[in-house]
């Protein structure tokens, strides 16, 4: 979630070509803007952190789906990722 409304940004607001510095500075500036709305949020970025388990191995996957953290904890954050990118992009009308 946090990679795709990175991307996002990266396409609405870099430049073609993105190759220098400082092209890519002001998606940089975007990328720390989205960081901390959502660590304002959730406290992590990391995945491993905001379900509590390790959902790559095959005990922390296990515990997710059991608990049903996709549905539940996933969908929140996505939720959330959307909203502040909804927030940071202008409306196009």
């Amino acid at each position: 979630m946090v990679t795709a409304a990175l991307m996002t940004l990266g396409l609405k607001y870099s430049s073609d070509p993105c190759t220098t510095l400082e092209e890519r500075k002001p998606v940089y500036k975007l990328a720390e803007e989205f960081y901390s709305r959502f660590l304002k949020r959730h406290k992590s970025l990391i995945c491993q952190e905001l379900l509590g388990v390790n959902p790559t191995t095959p005990e922390g996957n296990a515990i997710a789906v059991a608990n049903n953290l996709h549905g539940t904890l996933c969908s929140v954050f996505v939720k959330d990722a959307v909203e502040i990118l909804e927030e940071m992009l202008p409306s196009e009308t």
